[in-house]
């Protein structure tokens, strides 16, 4: 609960905040807000001019004075709350996104030359062994630095401190795996100047990682074989989105994996599909080149960051257009994501429960977002309309069943 106490200006830290943004700001009362112990002065009116192209202005002078403003609505008035203390950034420690870059690519150069050995051109020796591996790697790696580089730059733009980006590695004899990697990340240093430059932000990076992961899987798909699924189980099947189905029909010219059956409607066959369910005995798929499988798992990882929650890329976008009631965006998410774990394991068992999981996660890192420093800056039109789209993409893009085993 927030109090208020009358304050009439004759300290000298109000004094001089007031005159550092009376050629800005209308000031109609100056109070304390949460107490006189906690510092901060709330400087409640209008704007005398667009508070987005004023904030980097009272935010210098703030800082000279050794404060930090945040330019709030509350009860319909205009608000600044100066709040003792400046952001400090601190320098980064780069070799450990370089130790985390180089055992990461470790990882996944020992994933992609695993799966080579499956292939009909296994590798003869160690050094075709090593080499063969290069390919998904490259890929992999590829699409997720460019991810990565894109919220990065888009950052370095609008002068937001981030970190590089911070490789996981996945080590398959530590964790058995399909991938290498959990991913990458980078951190900000600072918070966010408003909604959208969050926005800009977040949606950098899966456009940024799109750009390299489609043409990646077209090519890896343009290397990959159509044929039998093999009888009796004892392989694994990627999971299918409806740009997924639409671009292996593009390439092969038949719906894989060929689980639809004769005379079934659109909506059974695209059931099947998705779920990747009992399979018939005569079913055919596309065996995926690990370039292929690279792309795949590029889509993949653009789906799950697209999710709408927490700090999530989808969680940047649900918060520049809803504010503080993004957190029951997340909640319900969460909700749903557990409500589809339970429908999913009578289907495909333990597979389904990869969403059980991502609720967790949700939950753990929390349902709320960070404000930003200035929330009086809303969504423009196109911003909007990217929005519209990136949603769009998010549906295309969604896998309900990731990965599906199929035991022997």
């Amino acid at each position: 609960m927030t109090t208020e106490t009358p304050f009439y200006t004759t300290t000298d830290p109000a004094a001089q905040l007031r005159a550092a943004i009376g050629d800005v700001f209308l000031i109609d009362d100056i109070t304390l807000a949460d107490g006189a112990e906690s510092g901060v002065i709330r400087f409640r009116g209008r704007f005398l001019a667009n508070p987005e192209h004023v904030y980097p202005q009272v935010r210098e002078r703030f800082r000279q004075l050794g404060y930090t403003p945040f330019f709030r609505k509350q009860g319909g008035q205009q608000v600044i709350i100066a709040a003792p203390g400046v952001v400090l950034v601190r320098p980064s420690r780069s070799w450990v996104n370089v130790v985390l870059f180089v055992l990461t690519v470790i990882s996944v150069w020992w994933v992609g030359a695993t799966m080579m050995r499956d292939t009909d051109t296994p590798p003869r020796n160690l050094l075709e062994f090593i080499l063969s591996g290069l390919p998904y790697a490259a890929s992999l790696i590829g699409i997720l630095l460019v991810h990565e580089l894109g919220h990065y730059f888009m950052a370095r733009r609008y002068g937001v401190a981030v970190t590089l980006p911070y490789f996981i590695p996945l080590p398959p004899f530590l964790l058995p795996n399909l991938m290498g990697t959990m991913g990458a990340a980078i951190m900000m240093k600072e918070p966010m100047p408003n909604r959208k430059i969050v926005f800009d932000i977040g949606v950098a990076g899966p456009i940024a990682g799109l750009f390299v992961a489609v043409p990646v899987l077209i090519y890896g798909l343009s290397l990959s074989t159509v044929g039998p699924l093999p009888r009796g189980g004892g392989f694994i099947l990627e999971g299918n989105s409806l740009f997924y189905i639409a671009l292996k029909y593009l390439m092969f010219g038949q719906v894989l994996p060929s689980v639809c059956l004769p005379g079934a409607g659109a909506l059974d066959c695209l059931r099947r599909l998705m779920l990747s369910g009992a399979l018939p005995a005569n079913a055919v798929d596309v065996s995926l080149h690990p370039i292929a499988f690279a792309g795949w798992a590029g889509l993949l990882v653009t789906m799950l960051n697209l999710l709408p929650a927490s700090q999530l890329d989808g969680g940047h976008v649900s918060y520049t257009l809803f504010g503080e009631r993004s957190r029951y965006v997340s909640m319900g998410l969460s909700a749903f994501l557990l409500l589809l774990s339970l429908a999913l394991f009578p289907v495909v068992g333990f597979d389904g429960l990869t969403w059980a999981l991502w609720a967790g996660l949700i939950y753990f890192f929390g349902w709320r977002h960070p404000p930003t420093l200035n929330e009086l800056v809303p969504l423009d039109a196109p911003r909007r309309l990217l929005a519209v789209f990136v949603l769009i993409l998010f549906v295309l893009l969604f896998v309900p069943v990731p990965l599906r085993t199929f035991a022997r």
